[in-house]
């Protein structure tokens, strides 16, 4: 796919179709030479692989410096993605990780947007006061992994605008089970009183979690509001012709 071509009259020509897995850092020598000295030309090439995560940028946003940013005990490598998500699950920013100056992948920022104002009726950024969650794109099995904030060094969770927080991010790749909180076992009451459960669960690995109910013999009275992300409530006021077990 490279392809050089010399006009013998001191220029020639360097052509490359780079493709999908070309990612990477390249070094090229050109050699001048007229027949008895020489001069040598290194070019430097970085071939970026196209971002997965895709966001829009604002007029409003926020700073986040990541220390280090760790998957399965291991630091991220060169080419994998760090993104910030709104609590609706929408990318609002992020950074591909390569070397600094110094060689070195962390520390490494990235800003977190805010909502334009000027798309009315479309939220594509952070509101003011909304908590902060992270994904990682491990390009090496090309795979989306939800990270959870290690360490606050400064500033916090929550987005403001023009902010700045200074964090450690961790993840695993390995899947673990939700947990439920606290939850009522057994309920009696007496007929006309309310019951009102509140039902939460939380995820170890920070996943985004969904609730499903099932009344099994629960009159169509009974009613169940799922909150979001794991968490819900039971509210229902029996009649006097209720009485039993459920």
């Amino acid at each position: 796919d490279v392809e050089f071509r010399d006009y013998e009259d001191g220029t020639a020509s360097f052509a490359w179709q780079t493709d999908n897995g070309d990612r990477g850092y390249y070094q090229v020598i050109f050699t001048l030479s007229d027949g008895f000295l020489e001069a040598e030309a290194i070019v430097d090439i970085s071939i970026i692989p196209v971002p997965h995560f895709e966001y829009i940028q604002s007029a409003d946003n926020a700073s986040v410096l990541i220390r280090s940013s760790l998957l399965d005990d291991q630091s991220l490598e060169v080419f994998d993605e760090i993104a910030v998500f709104t609590p609706e699950g929408l990318c609002a920013g992020a950074v591909l990780i390569e070397p600094n100056e110094d060689g070195e992948l962390f520390p490494t920022s990235l800003a977190a947007w805010g909502d334009e104002l000027l798309t009315e009726g479309v939220i594509d950024g952070f509101l003011n006061g909304e908590e902060m969650s992270f994904r990682y794109w491990d390009i090496s099995t090309e795979t989306e992994i939800n990270a959870s904030i290690d360490e606050i060094f400064e500033g916090g969770r929550v987005w403001v605008d023009e902010g700045f927080s200074v964090i450690t991010l961790v993840a695993s790749s390995v899947n673990h089970e939700p947990e439920w909180g606290e939850i009522t076992r057994f309920i009696e009451i007496n007929e006309g009183e309310n019951i009102f459960v509140q039902i939460s669960g939380t995820d170890p690995d920070n996943d985004r979690l969904e609730l499903e109910y099932v009344p099994n013999n629960l009159p169509q009275d009974a009613a169940f509001v799922i909150t979001g992300n794991g968490q819900g409530v039971l509210s229902w006021t029996p009649g006097f012709e209720d009485d039993g077990d459920y």
